[in-house]
């Protein structure tokens, strides 16, 4: 009776680690990779390599006069991540460059 209970510990750990490694919609959260910057329809998506993508709305672009410059190069975004897996950015503070 106690060997099936152990067999399910280590199930339970693992379950627990990868929740814990998913960023939380709903949550700040501070995101890193090397940046790769595209435009498209509705903006400006800042893909990291990981399930959250950074984007700035059409109508914050001028804000971010200067963004794909920041293609090629570590980047950390922080901010609200929302539904779609993004984070918004709407202020240069959001983005800090790493390398």
């Amino acid at each position: 009776m106690r060997f099936p209970m152990l067999a399910v510990i280590p199930v339970l750990g693992f379950l627990s680690a990868s929740a814990a490694a998913m960023p939380i919609q709903g949550y700040t959260s501070t995101i890193g990779g090397r940046a790769h910057v595209e435009r498209v329809a509705n903006g400006i998506n800042v893909d990291l390599g990981t399930s959250v993508v950074g984007f700035v709305p059409f109508e914050d672009q001028s804000t971010f006069r200067d963004i794909f410059q920041l293609d090629g190069h570590k980047v950390l975004l922080s901010g609200v991540i929302d539904g779609k897996q993004q984070i918004t950015l709407t202020d240069r503070a959001q983005i800090q460059v790493v390398d």
